[in-house]
């Protein structure tokens, strides 16, 4: 997740406009999942707008976590 994260937030600017939920740490690797045991959970990770091409516009990147109990 951390790299994923990263990876999103060294985009081109003049090719991708990248909307990151969460901030990318460059000193050590931070813990983004918070697990829930007794339910699931969604979360948004970026939504990247491709502003060169000429049929993706945007692409949205979320994350379902699902309780296996």
């Amino acid at each position: 997740m951390n790299k994923l994260i990263k990876g999103f937030s060294k985009l081109n600017k003049d090719r991708y406009q990248v909307d990151l939920s969460y901030r990318p740490k460059k000193i050590r690797d931070l813990n983004y999942f918070s697990l829930q045991y007794a339910g699931s959970s969604q979360s948004c990770l970026a939504k990247v707008k491709f502003l060169e091409d000429k049929f993706i516009r945007e692409v949205d990147a979320s994350f379902t976590q699902v309780n296996n109990n």
